[in-house]
């Protein structure tokens, strides 16, 4: 859960703890008094809540290289497969705002991926310069483990491919994002370098060309109509194999007592709930 609010850095990561300004946030960061407006912050409170994040980055690399270090002093690390991506990002006031779960800006969901494979496979290529999704992880890792699938199972292709080929890569995949925590529920779509969000309960859209806008500060919806077109099918076709795979997995329907505890009992065993 680190980096993760509330911020609470481990003192000896903290870059500077005499740049702390004189306030209540001290060595720790909680949004909850900023949603509810008892905290305001100051430029240099809001860079200061910005360096206890920084701090907790430098806390989590520096784990990660110890447990990558042990696996290499186990003579692990070379058959090893590991993944390194996240689930969000989080807003310092891009767009005027802080935390995560309430928007579907980049500084939310363009998220870091990382795939080390193990030395028995050599790719081809090593960076690979499009666009890829968290729901792609699953079928890559059973590709990897060379475990069947099928594809109706899952709702992206596995990234494999992208890497497994000298030929260039063609960037014609899409990346969709939704459930909000907070605010008005919204949807995305990334395709081809554009951005396309739409509110779920009001008849609100976005539209941003992120060669150009890379801080999706200029809205062209109204603007450039056949690129919106173009997103709004994607996203149309997109809750169509949700729809599919919901059904698929029997997703909604009513779960019987004896399931439930069995679902309760593997939580338990996994350290979820007590």
């Amino acid at each position: 859960m680190d980096p993760h609010d509330p911020y609470i850095p481990p003192r000896e990561f903290v870059a500077d703890t005499a740049k702390a300004p004189s306030n209540h946030v001290g060595l720790t960061f909680d949004r909850r008094g900023l949603r509810t407006g008892e905290t305001t912050l100051t430029e240099r409170r809001k860079e200061w809540a910005r360096e206890l994040y920084r701090s907790e980055i430098r806390y989590v690399d520096d784990r990660i290289g110890r447990f990558i270090g042990t696996l290499k002093s186990l003579d692990l690390y070379d058959d090893s497969l590991i993944i390194f991506t996240t689930d969000h990002g989080e807003e310092f006031w891009d767009h005027e705002n802080v935390d995560h779960g309430h928007t579907l800006y980049n500084e939310l969901i363009a998220t870091p991926l990382f795939v080390k494979l193990p030395s028995s496979m050599q790719p081809e290529r090593t960076r690979v310069p499009v666009l890829a999704a968290n729901v792609s992880l699953m079928p890559t890792i059973l590709d990897l483990c060379g475990i069947s699938y099928e594809a109706k199972q899952f709702s992206a292709e596995s990234l494999v491919p992208l890497w497994a080929s000298t030929e260039k890569p063609v960037d014609d995949r899409s990346a969709f994002s939704s459930r909000l925590v907070y605010y008005d529920e919204r949807v995305s779509v990334v395709h081809q370098g554009w951005k396309y969000i739409r509110f779920v309960d009001r008849p609100t859209e976005e539209l941003y060309n992120l060669g150009e806008d890379p801080a999706e500060k200029t809205n062209l919806a109204n603007v450039a109509n056949a690129r919106r077109e173009e997103l709004r099918a994607l996203l149309e076709t997109h809750a169509e194999k949700s729809d599919a795979l919901a059904d698929l997995y029997k997703i909604g329907e009513v779960v019987s007592a004896a399931e439930q505890e069995k679902v309760r009992r593997d939580l338990r065993s996994l350290g979820y709930i007590q």
